[in-house]
């Protein structure tokens, strides 16, 4: 679930970064028994809001030289946890790695789940990064049945269980204070000076690494932090990193913060993969956070989804479209739909089962953004709107065999 790189207007690339992931379905019953579309939902906890499950599309940037699938495959594993070429069986998978559609297998790595259908052609859908940037997904769908059969294999930190609750999960920043790691102001002391606190598992004040201080860059970082004497909060550091000139000082601070990852990487700390937290580079640089993932009703998702929305406009504007931001009254609500990251849910859920879509996004719609902007009813339910409107003729073709939200 990629937000995006830090932004630096006067590095701009024309070229829309491109982004793998998967979009893995299947039906299911809920607790209270009934029959309803649940999907491998990825989230990210820390990043953009504190104690709360920030859910999106399990997907990340495509490496150099990487296949498509391949990086698809990468991503939902760091994030989820879930293998698809173990999940497919190496045959099918190279199959699928062919262009071949596969069909009907049962998965011996995960026992208890059938791949139903895997498709080749993934879903192509261009949507707004956190930072207003457009980027280029590409989303493999893949329906199983046994779909919960999943869930011990899911990425989580420390949960004691994996439900519906949105609470199964250490908080990232308990996390970092239970073991003893840096919080925001000493990690921001540790990219100044290269010394870490005394009391954190970085190290006893030694230097994170010698690369670090010794660089000819580093000096001119470190006056400009000087210079920026008044970064007390996060907010005040995100917008430092983002007003950084281009060039030398803004390519020396994306190499820090990579020197430093790598260092926690290096003692174990730090994990792109397996129930650890991660160092974030991008959004919020120096802040830690954790990556898991659950199988919830797709419904639920949208509920869950909104409701971060209502607290942090960067994630609103990379799941919901630019409702927020500079663009937000020259941007009709058409297209707002057309550039949400969560479209390609919504596109699946009215397919499949139109009612539970209708009935989860107009309930979610209506308080969309309605605490901090006055637009934001009249926004959300326009989308709404359109969503119902654009799939009317679907309305009721799968609602009988039981997907619904009760």
């Amino acid at each position: 679930m990629d937000g995006s790189e830090l932004h630096n207007p006067q590095e701009k690339k024309e070229k829309k970064p491109k982004r793998a992931g998967v979009i893995l379905y299947g039906w299911a019953n809920d607790p209270d028994g009934y029959r309803r579309l649940h999907t491998l939902a990825a989230y990210t906890e820390g990043r953009y809001c504190e104690n709360v499950k920030c859910y999106g599309v399990p997907q990340g940037s495509v490496d150099r030289g990487e296949s498509i699938l391949a990086a698809a495959r990468r991503e939902a594993y760091e994030e989820t946890g879930v293998d698809l070429e173990k999940l497919l069986g190496a045959s099918a998978y190279a199959q699928l790695a062919k262009g071949h559609a596969v069909q009907n297998v049962t998965s011996l790595a995960y026992p208890g789940v059938t791949v139903v259908s895997a498709s080749p052609i993934p879903i192509q859908h261009t949507y707004l990064s956190s930072h207003g940037a457009m980027h280029e997904g590409h989303y493999f769908t893949i329906e199983v049945d046994g779909i919960k059969n999943l869930i011990p294999n899911l990425k989580r930190l420390h949960a004691q269980e994996n439900s519906l609750s949105a609470k199964v999960t250490i908080p990232t920043r308990q996390h970092v204070k239970n073991n003893g790691m840096p919080d925001f102001e000493e990690m921001l002391t540790l990219l100044r000076t290269g010394i870490a606190p005394a009391h954190s598992k970085v190290g006893n004040g030694n230097t994170v690494d010698e690369i670090v201080i010794e660089k000819p860059e580093f000096p001119v970082l470190k006056r400009l932090y000087h210079q920026s004497g008044e970064i007390k909060t996060m907010k005040q550091w995100v917008q430092f990193c983002n007003d950084l000139p281009g060039g030398q000082a803004y390519r020396s601070l994306l190499g820090d913060l990579e020197t430093i990852k790598k260092y926690f990487e290096r003692n174990g700390l730090v994990s792109d993969v397996g129930p650890k937290l991660k160092l974030d580079t991008k959004d919020r640089p120096l802040t830690f956070y954790q990556e898991g993932a659950e199988i919830i009703p797709m419904g639920l998702l949208f509920e869950r989804s909104a409701k971060v929305a209502n607290k942090n406009p960067l994630y609103a504007r990379m799941m919901w479209g630019d409702y927020t931001g500079p663009r937000r009254n020259d941007v009709d609500t058409s297209v707002r739909l057309q550039t949400a990251q969560i479209k390609p849910f919504s596109d699946l859920a009215a397919r499949l089962c139109p009612m539970e879509l209708g009935v989860a996004i107009t309930a979610t719609a209506k308080q969309l953004h309605a605490v901090k902007h006055g637009e934001a009813s009249a926004l959300g339910t326009g989308f709404a709107a359109r969503v119902l409107e654009h799939y009317t003729q679907e309305r009721g073709s799968r609602n009988a065999s039981g997907g619904y939200l009760h």
